[in-house]
């Protein structure tokens, strides 16, 4: 047997606990959590028995044993009855089977918020579109949006984040202004802002670009405009956007104010005044907290992407003097360790991407493996909180294989919404 070959086929009777295996046949069809493992007893060798497989497969290479030189024999009673065993065997079936069952719920709780931002953005593109000419009504359509956002936050409970399918483009303003609104009253929940205060917000990041239908689209690609000349245009859309709401009566001066600088640091090298901390809204650097983390996720010129790990990671290590220290840990305490959307590496060598995360267990959300075996949409999802399985370490796209990256997310953009 040579250990240069990764993955052999092997008779279940010469396995040995340390041994790597990988479960033949479909996910759903044997008893335990994971198609891959290594195998930590001689009671789950007996149980792969009596289940009714004749070999599995095994990964040398991740193997701390080998296998057993010459087929074991029963020598006589191993302390484990037949009775036993089928219990163990038919509680681990049971184990799973409600595990399955978890999943789907699961996975209907996914779609229901990906249909719920799907209706968001739908609503976002249509007061976009009415804000120049029918303001009023304009307004009245992201009230209901963030009105319903609020009521999400208010409930009681754990607060969910789920990862949805982010389908905007270059330029795509409906998508940016949703992620920004919805981060920015997650924040403002978590350092426990009043809820007038947390709607404000929400208006704030849902509206804080909408000046930018001022500016003629040849501007940003025009080849007759130099780059100063379109940097001071397109600099003046807070400006711009408060103009616009000027006549909506709805929003009020902290919601002005908080548009206007949504571009200002807190150090003063923002714009368009370069205002210091002890000068702008008191709730004003959240949303350009949030409006600064969504340029290092979806960057508008040559700049490579960010994970949303990396893109949190970026800006408390490299950023942090721009921002509110209170914010910036309460963004990465909201967000958690390993957001929504970030590749990781499991404790059993498998990797995954991070689903959804819960406020009140930030270390250990729920994970999509990547599994050739299995189809995607039948992936077990697992949750690390209930599982003897951690999180290792996050991974950068540039990591991994590209059938492993589009497995797991097969979408160019990933968004974030409250589940």
């Amino acid at each position: 047997m040579s250990v240069k070959q990764k993955r052999l086929k092997l008779a279940v009777n010469l396995l040995q606990p340390g041994i790597f295996i990988e479960m033949p046949g479909s996910w759903s069809d044997h008893p335990f959590i994971f198609n891959k493992f290594r195998i930590s007893s001689q009671l789950q060798i007996d149980i792969i028995d009596k289940a009714g497989y004749d070999f599995v497969y095994v990964n040398i290479e991740k193997s701390k044993a080998t296998p057993l030189p010459m087929p074991h024999v029963d020598l006589g009673d191993d302390g484990q009855d037949d009775s036993e065993l089928s219990a163990k065997l038919l509680a681990l079936s049971e184990a799973k089977a409600q595990q399955i069952e978890a999943m789907q719920i699961y996975r209907r709780s996914l779609q229901k918020c990906q249909d719920n931002y799907a209706t968001a953005l739908a609503k976002v593109h249509a007061l976009t579109n009415k804000i120049q000419d029918r303001p009023l009504e304009a307004i009245e359509t992201a009230q209901g949006v963030i009105g319903e956002l609020a009521e999400q936050l208010s409930k009681k409970g754990d607060l969910v984040l789920h990862l949805v399918n982010d389908q905007r483009n270059e330029g795509d303003r409906y998508s940016h202004a949703v992620s920004v609104c919805v981060l920015s009253m997650l924040i403002g929940k978590y350092i426990e802002l009043k809820e007038h205060e947390i709607i404000e917000l929400g208006l704030a990041g849902l509206l804080h670009d909408v000046g930018k239908l001022k500016i003629p689209n040849h501007i940003y690609n025009s080849k007759t405009i130099g780059s100063e000349q379109r940097r001071y245009i397109i600099r003046q859309h807070p400006q711009y956007s408060v103009e616009l709401l000027n006549n909506c009566p709805e929003i009020n001066t902290n919601i002005k104010q908080a548009i206007m600088q949504h571009h200002e640091f807190a150090d003063g090298s923002g714009y368009p005044k370069g205002l210091k901390l002890a000068q702008l809204q008191g709730n004003s650097l959240i949303v350009s907290l949030v409006n600064y983390y969504e340029k290092q996720r979806y960057p508008y010129n040559d700049d490579k992407p960010k994970s949303p790990a990396q893109a949190l990671s970026y800006i408390y290590k490299f950023k942090s003097s721009l921002f509110d220290p209170q914010h910036i840990g309460a963004f990465i305490k909201t967000m958690g360790v390993f957001p929504p959307g970030t590749y990781v590496k499991l404790s059993n060598g498998q990797i995954g991407i991070v689903m959804t995360v819960t406020a009140k267990n930030i270390l250990n959300p729920h994970v999509m493996v990547f599994d050739e075996n299995i189809q995607r949409q039948e992936a077990a999802i697992i949750d690390t909180s209930a599982e003897e399985i951690k999180i290792e370490q996050a991974l950068s796209a540039e990591t991994l294989q590209p059938h492993v990256k589009e497995y797991l997310s097969p979408f160019p953009n990933s968004g974030i919404y409250l589940g």
